[in-house]
């Protein structure tokens, strides 16, 4: 197990498997909201310089900071 996630969140195995549900939900959720693989959507639309592919990399990176953040503070 990863050292920041048991400082922060503990070392119970049930709540590491609802996390990796919940994540994989989301993703699964995203995908197919987006209506297809999020990575290509972000990937290609900006390599496309389509403006719903900047969009949806500043959507991700606005949700994921965030999170992260959230997930793995820093002890003072």
């Amino acid at each position: 197990m990863h050292p920041l996630w048991q400082a922060n969140l503990g070392d119970s195995r049930g709540l590491r498997y609802l996390a990796a549900f919940a994540g994989g939900f989301i993703v699964l959720y995203g995908a197919r909201l987006a209506g297809g693989c999020t990575s290509r959507r972000m990937m290609s639309g900006m390599m496309q310089t389509a403006l719903s592919g900047f969009i949806f990399a500043v959507g991700a990176f606005a949700a994921g900071i965030p999170t992260a953040m959230l997930l793995y503070r820093r002890e003072a």
